[in-house]
């Protein structure tokens, strides 16, 4: 999964992809950059979800539809029992506490998250345009 991918990984991919689009033909290229236009990601607004909107609407952002319905209802879960009163006060700050360290990690890797999704994104269009030859 691209969660774990390094900076130097993600890079020699970039690179590797970039070179592929040049290999390319002019009318492939301009498809290329006009389907890659509307479907790349944004790294900064990948990181202001995560940031501001610590409830996993980030995942959204990716297509991540699972992960973020997941992560939405462990964050209300946990302030539930948050607030829920009880002797479950305790497991509501728990669960937040690692919820929050969870989603911190993918904050501060949000460069990185995104661009392994970008490339994921150029490899398939680019398949695709060879597909279509």
């Amino acid at each position: 999964m691209g969660v774990f991918k390094n900076r130097i990984h993600i890079e020699q991919e970039e690179e590797s992809i970039r070179n592929n689009v040049l290999l390319l033909n002019e009318r492939e290229r301009n498809l290329y950059y006009k389907k890659t236009k509307t479907a790349f990601k944004d790294p900064d607004t990948y990181a202001v979800l995560n940031w501001f909107f610590v409830l996993g609407i980030h995942h959204f952002y990716l297509g991540k539809w699972i992960r973020g319905t997941i992560s939405l209802s462990v964050f209300f879960i946990g302030i539930i029992l948050l607030f829920g009163g009880g002797n479950y006060t305790a497991l509501g700050i728990s669960i937040l506490l690692i919820f929050s360290i969870a989603e911190q990690w993918e904050l501060f890797r949000s460069q990185i998250i995104v661009a392994d999704f970008n490339n994921r994104i150029s490899k398939d269009i680019i398949s695709k345009l060879g597909d279509n030859q």
